[in-house]
């Protein structure tokens, strides 16, 4: 990263904010997706998705961190508007892949709104819209976030 951030800071930049908000998408559908749902079907949400094989870091400490990073230490230069669509496009690219791989029944999974087999089509659907909202939001609010906190530093200055 930091040879990228030498020849082109702004990529640089909109690669680490992409990831902040990828990050936070995890965080998210593990909180309020998966944890729900395996605690529906009578398993340990919290033990499965935190405690077990070091998840924690994945699931927790690693989108924790990468906020931190983001938000404490990438000033320069801001993310514009339309780099919330931009953190849209590694979402997309997961989604093509692994709902392609369900269709072909190649992979079952990983997550229960990949299952395209075993619900309807208008609920696969629903459930490619709702995540790309999501991820465009979590994005917006990582962008208002990164110019408050700039702004904050600046009036102190």
């Amino acid at each position: 990263m930091s040879d990228l951030r030498r020849s082109d800071p702004a990529l640089a930049h909109r690669v680490k904010f992409c990831a902040c908000a990828m990050q936070l998408m995890t965080v998210f559908v593990v909180v309020f997706v998966l944890l729900p749902t395996i605690n529906a079907a009578g398993g340990n949400g919290f033990d499965q998705l935190f405690v077990s094989n070091g998840r924690y870091l994945v699931h927790f400490f690693g989108p924790l961190l990468t906020l931190v990073s983001y938000l404490g230490f990438e000033t320069d230069p801001l993310p514009a508007a339309r780099d919330s669509w931009l953190a849209l496009v590694p979402t997309l690219i997961y989604a093509a892949v692994i709902y392609t791989l369900n269709y072909l029944r190649v992979l079952e999974g990983p997550y229960p709104f990949f299952r395209v087999w075993s619900m309807p089509l208008w609920q696969t659907a629903a459930w490619f819209v709702a995540l790309l909202i999501l991820a465009w939001l979590l994005a917006r609010v990582t962008r208002v976030a990164a110019r408050w906190i700039a702004t904050s530093r600046a009036r102190r200055r």
